[in-house]
């Protein structure tokens, strides 16, 4: 082989070992962005099962979903009350406690009182301040105004657009008080923002809104 056959000679193994080392470095870089991207997914993935509730006791829902299939066989009177208490059931471990707690205390509350006293844990609690907020960003400011007129839960209602989580229409604001509105919203808001909402939920809180 004469020395311009073993140039090339060696210019083609250079090419080709060029080429191997190059393809070697696409595939680890491909499998480090797969590896990469895998890991972000788990790790968002870990992030938003980290960030949920704790899922609600199983015989609970059973008995809760029951009440609520049967619930035009309770007086329509009582059910507001029932729903509550139902709910408060429902969200021990996953709401702030003292929010649990106006849920639970609620067919104990006369109907007049019932504004001041479920809004106590809003003015003492920050965990349930914080639920209101979610639902109302100018919650407490909103809420020192609703207190001042006589149609304060119509005023709260569109002031927060309330409106948006499907819990009650403008037309049935007249059934509720503010304590009632402000509750409801503020639980489902905290449910909403962790991801850890559901129908029966919705519907129980419906239900101690007066509505079906």
């Amino acid at each position: 082989m004469n020395d311009t056959s073993a140039e090339t000679h060696d210019a083609v193994d250079a090419d080709i070992d060029g080429y191997v080392a190059a393809q070697r470095r696409r595939k680890l870089v491909g499998a480090g962005i797969a590896v990469v991207i895998a890991l972000v997914g788990v790790g968002g993935s870990l992030v938003m099962r980290a960030d949920r509730l704790p899922a609600s006791d199983a015989e609970t829902v059973k008995d809760v979903r029951e009440v609520v299939d049967h619930i035009q066989d309770i007086p329509a009177e009582m059910r507001p009350e029932l729903s509550s208490y139902a709910f408060a059931e429902l969200e021990r471990e996953r709401l702030p406690a003292a929010l649990v707690g106006v849920f639970e205390e609620h067919s104990q509350i006369p109907p007049d009182m019932r504004t001041p006293i479920m809004l106590v844990p809003f003015a003492e609690d920050e965990a349930s301040l914080k639920a209101w907020l979610l639902a109302c960003a100018d919650g407490k400011q909103a809420l020192a105004d609703a207190m001042m007129v006589a149609d304060g839960a119509a005023g709260l209602f569109e002031r927060c657009e309330l409106g948006r989580f499907g819990l009650i229409s403008r037309g049935e604001l007249g059934r509720v008080s503010i304590g009632e509105l402000v509750a409801t919203h503020a639980a489902w808001a905290y449910l909403v923002k962790y991801e850890s909402e559901t129908e029966l939920e919705r519907r129980v809180l419906r239900l101690v809104l007066g509505g079906g």
